[in-house]
């Protein structure tokens, strides 16, 4: 049987530097990562990991906001049979990789060691 699986990311980023900013009194916004789902958050969450080299470390929803979008090299999105057969019975909802460029890698796990993106 095949789900279909809705997953829609929303990147919010600001409009001028800080630089910018500064010079015409502007606010900042801060770069944002947030997931939304079209289902029942209770049974669609998918598993969400950062892949640091050849390592996947979970990452809750609610602390994508932590991870800097321009940090981020790429998104892949594994449904049905590639997300179970790499993550077992976490991936049966889908799973979302997010690969780190290499600089914000060490960042990510500095992060991680302190407990601002650590998985339940």
């Amino acid at each position: 049987m095949t789900k279909l699986i809705a997953v829609a990311f929303l990147v919010t980023l600001g409009f001028a530097t800080s630089a910018q900013a500064q010079e015409r009194m502007l606010p900042v916004q801060k770069a944002a990562v947030q997931y939304k789902s079209t289902q029942e958050p209770a049974k669609s969450k998918p598993y969400i990991v950062v892949l640091v080299g050849k390592k996947s470390y979970p990452v809750p929803a609610d602390s994508l906001n932590s991870i800097d979008p321009n940090s981020i090299k790429s998104v892949n999105v594994l449904k049905d049979k590639s997300a179970t057969s790499l993550y077992g019975e976490k991936g049966k909802n889908g799973v979302v990789q997010i690969q780190l460029k290499a600089e914000a890698e060490e960042n990510f796990m500095k992060n991680r060691e302190s407990g601002s993106t650590k998985g339940k």
